[in-house]
């Protein structure tokens, strides 16, 4: 907990790798000479992409879920997994107005392989989902953690493992994890983060801790690097309550799935339309994903309701809603 530092990647990078600072590149070498353990800590093992600006660290966000936009190809745009808003990549900071934005994307297959060009002697496990897909592989996996040099782990290092010997610690990028489109996810990433320096930081009194970033002045960052729960907690409930989420409104996703895109989205409609007609008050929310998604040969449409009283409000709607298979509710809390 002592040895918790920060790197601007924005200064501080290597020619081999952008998401691979020279400081990180030095202290592997020192804690390979010392015969201990490195942790390359990775949110997640697939690709997000963030859109930030090299001045003042905004992460661009919807400006109606306030979630972090993603960046997509063919056309080039930033787009909202929650309501699909989506614009074309902006040339100024929505922020500051400065010119300079950088695409940032990393997965973990691409730091192993990075790693393993710079540090070829040094013995490299990758501990994410890829490698844990049956109990024989997750046992292989626990003794390959005891007798591995470097590894490169997901969220799930953080929880129910006690690997010896680790003295550094170097989160490889942490706006990456913001890009997850849920209301919570600044909170999660504030949990994930405490969790993984608490949990070393206990046992291994020495242990360095680093967090690698290109939006150094990010207030979330900001937050966990100064250890200041409160402030935090307490811009996030101002966030909360001006978009409508939790714990002042109740949200809930009303999905409906179909094989047919027309029927999916004309179902869909015909029962936000009816959700409209009960709406009495201004202070409450419903909007309709028009774009459907379409996974596993179906095609999702979308209802997301931000509301004072669910119960009551769906009451009238609950036998329509049941009696169709196709159509489930997640209640996020």
């Amino acid at each position: 907990m002592k040895q918790l530092h920060t790197i601007d990647l924005s200064f501080d990078k290597s020619s081999e790798n952008r998401y691979l600072s020279n400081t990180l590149i030095t202290k592997i070498w020192e804690t390979l000479e010392n015969w201990e353990k490195i942790l390359l800590y990775l949110n997640k093992r697939g690709n997000f992409s963030s859109y930030i600006c090299s001045d003042c660290s905004y992460i661009y966000s919807c400006p109606s879920c306030d979630l972090s936009l993603n960046i997509h190809a063919n056309p080039e745009r930033i787009m909202c997994h929650h309501c699909f808003y989506e614009c074309s990549l902006a040339s100024t900071c929505w922020h500051c107005g400065w010119i300079e934005l950088k695409k940032v994307w990393v997965w973990t297959e691409q730091i192993e392989w990075s790693i393993g060009k710079l540090f070829p002697k040094a013995s490299i496990y990758r501990f994410d989902t890829d490698n844990l897909k049956n109990v024989s592989s997750k046992k292989m996996a626990l003794r390959r953690l005891e007798s591995t040099d470097i590894i490169i782990g997901t969220k799930m290092i953080t929880t129910g493992f006690n690997i010896k010997n680790i003295w550094l610690i170097w989160v490889i990028l942490i706006e990456q994890e913001l890009n997850i489109p849920k209301y919570n996810t600044e909170e999660q990433v504030y949990s994930n983060l405490r969790q993984l320096i608490g949990r070393w930081g206990r046992v291994w009194q020495k242990t360095e801790i680093v967090l690698q970033t290109f939006a150094i002045n990010n207030p979330l960052i900001q937050h966990i690097t100064q250890k200041n729960y409160r402030d935090f907690f307490m811009e996030t409930l101002t966030e909360r309550k001006l978009f409508l989420y939790p714990p002042f409104y109740e949200l809930v996703y009303i999905v409906h799935k179909n094989i047919d895109r027309e029927k999916s989205l004309k179902l869909s409609e015909k029962l936000y339309n009816q959700l409209l007609e009960k709406n009495s008050s201004q202070n409450n929310s419903i909007t309709l994903v028009w774009k459907p998604i379409k996974r596993n040969n179906q095609y999702f449409s979308k209802i997301i309701i931000k509301w004072e009283d669910l119960r009551n409000f769906l009451e009238p709607f609950r036998k329509i809603i049941l009696k169709d298979s196709n159509i489930s509710i997640i209640f996020e809390v």
